[in-house]
């Protein structure tokens, strides 16, 4: 079965009380769900180098920092999706790759996070980093 690597980041404010969230496209735009902004890691791509493009080129921005958060795993019909979630900062200001998203928002990391629709496996990601950021 095909393997498929994916990295995301998830964007925390640098007093770790926010997260920036993006809207992904799905069905040619007319639905859009909250994520993480990231994608597929190219050949052999390291973790450093995966994230830094999928951040500039999806917003526009340079990662400062980041460290590993959580590994998961899906298994689809046609691949075994293996993500990697990275917990960081960015500095720049965020232009959005509109092909991609429709938007982004800082959402202050609170249980109101779980009332958002998110695409793929993110709502799980959430709630453990709720209970990790969580004062």
């Amino acid at each position: 079965m095909k393997v498929i690597k994916t990295i995301n980041l998830i964007i925390l404010s640098p007093d770790k009380t926010k997260i920036c969230l993006v809207k992904k496209f799905y069905d040619s735009g007319k639905h859009a769900t909250w994520a993480f902004p990231g994608e597929s890691i190219k050949g052999d791509e390291s973790n450093k180098q995966a994230i830094e493009r999928v951040i500039k080129d999806q917003m526009d921005c340079k990662v400062t920092f980041f460290k590993e958060f959580k590994k998961s795993e899906t298994r689809a019909k046609i691949a075994v999706i293996k993500s990697q979630y990275l917990t960081g900062n960015i500095s720049g200001e965020i232009k959005l790759d509109k092909r991609k998203y429709s938007d982004f928002n800082w959402f202050d990391l609170n249980e109101d996070l779980l009332k958002l629709d998110y695409a793929f496996n993110e709502k799980m990601i959430v709630e453990k980093l709720l209970k990790e950021y969580k004062k």
